[in-house]
Parts: structure tokens; C-alpha cells; sequence
């Protein structure tokens, strides 16, 4: 008899409630890159010149970038837990993304801040997708598939139905 709220993967029995954990965790710690959006007008006010928040955007992206190139060199996430990896990267961030009250009305801090926001998301999104193909192994292909047919077009009609038993058209 199999256990409730466990599946097989590999042979290997796994919780239930991990990937869905994991998914609420990403969600919850990428939404550091969108909170300040909603503060953006309040804080071109304070900066005395209109404009910025593509600029204040684009230093999130920025630092992203810099950061997954850095955890990629550094293999940061091989080396370390990738769940503390991921736990230290999340709470940086809201660190960095909080400390924008403190000095708001400056434009040069809050880049800095938001570049540094960006930095630290790499160690929560690709780290997440670690930790999720990691725990279920290779029982996360229809996921990926599903990733495939949305965001590929036809590169995903082609490749998924193969792998989904046609379950896709």
C-alpha cells in the first residue's frame, strides 16, 4: 500500500507537498522584483525629475544577469545546500529591497539597491528550478513540456505530444 501524499519517482518515495512548497517559495521571492513598481510615481516625486523606473527596472535585470553569470562561474549552488543557497538569496534580497525606505529619495541608492535585488534573485529562481529537478529527478519531464509547448510554439507542439502520449495538441 502506498503512503498518502507521497509519489514514486525513480523507486525513491517522495513527499507530495515539496514541489508545490517550492513553486509558493519562487513566487513569494520574485515578487521582490515587482514591489517597488507599485512605488515608483511616489518616488520620482522625491527625485525632483520625471522618468527613472525604466532605468530603476533595468538595474533589477541588470543585476539578474550579473548574478546568475556569478552563480554559474562560482557554481555557488553545487558547492552549497541549494536550499540555503535559496533561503540566503530570498531574505538579501528583502533585506536590499527594504532598505530602499531608508534612503527613497535618493536615485543612485536605489539603483544601487535594485541592482543588488536583481543579484540576489539569481540564487532564488534558477536555484528553485535546481532544487525542483533535484528532489523528483526526472519525473519533472511532462513539467518541462508543458513549459516547452507554452513559451515555444511550435517547438513544443512537436516535441510534447511525443512525451505526453499524444496528450497534447
Amino acid at each position: 500500500m502506498e503512503d498518502q501524499g507521497m509519489d514514486r519517482v525513480q523507486g525513491i518515495r517522495r513527499p507530495r507537498w515539496v514541489l508545490p512548497a517550492i513553486v509558493i517559495a519562487q513566487f513569494l521571492a520574485t515578487s521582490l522584483w515587482f514591489a517597488p513598481n507599485a512605488v515608483i510615481s511616489e518616488l520620482q516625486g522625491q527625485w525632483l525629475f520625471a522618468g527613472g523606473e525604466g532605468i530603476v527596472t533595468t538595474a533589477v535585470q541588470l543585476g539578474f544577469i550579473t548574478g546568475t553569470l556569478c552563480f554559474a562561474l562560482l557554481a555557488i549552488a553545487d558547492r552549497f545546500h541549494p536550499g540555503n543557497v535559496f533561503l540566503a538569496s530570498a531574505l538579501a534580497g528583502a533585506v536590499a529591497n527594504v532598505s530602499i525606505l531608508f534612503y527613497h529619495q535618493y536615485f543612485v541608492p536605489v539603483l544601487i539597491t535594485r541592482f543588488l535585488v536583481g543579484f540576489c534573485l539569481a540564487g532564488v529562481y534558477p536555484v528553485g528550478m535546481k532544487m525542483a529537478a533535484g528532489w523528483y529527478g526526472g519525473g519533472l519531464e511532462l513539467a518541462g513540456c508543458f513549459h516547452r509547448y507554452i513559451h515555444a510554439g511550435r517547438f513544443g507542439r512537436r516535441s510534447c505530444p511525443q512525451r505526453a502520449g499524444g496528450a497534447l495538441p
